[in-house]
């Protein structure tokens, strides 16, 4: 999907909250996520887990362009009819 629409103004950017950075990096080589990749190794206590109310993971939000969440836990069904819907700009 991200191959699909990054040039159609859509952007993911993944969040990990593990504690062990290389284990995040192994697995972003072995998962090859080409998409903006972070860490917040403070794990649960961190300010990403506390700013979101994280309760499990994983945990998705789609964000618009005004930076408000307008989807929690979106499926990728309802994702994609999502982003066939919008307008080109939005």
């Amino acid at each position: 999907m991200y191959a699909t629409y990054k040039s159609k103004n859509f952007e993911i950017v993944s969040v990990s909250i593990d504690k062990d950075l290389k284990k995040w990096e192994n697995a972003l080589d072995k998962e090859n996520m080409n998409w903006i990749n972070v860490i917040d190794t403070s794990e649960w206590k961190g300010e990403i887990a506390s700013k979101y109310a994280l309760k499990a993971i994983p945990s998705n939000f789609l964000v618009d362009t005004n930076g408000k969440i307008i989807a929690k836990n979106i499926s990728i069904t309802d994702l994609e009819i999502l982003l066939k819907r919008r307008k080109p700009n939005n």
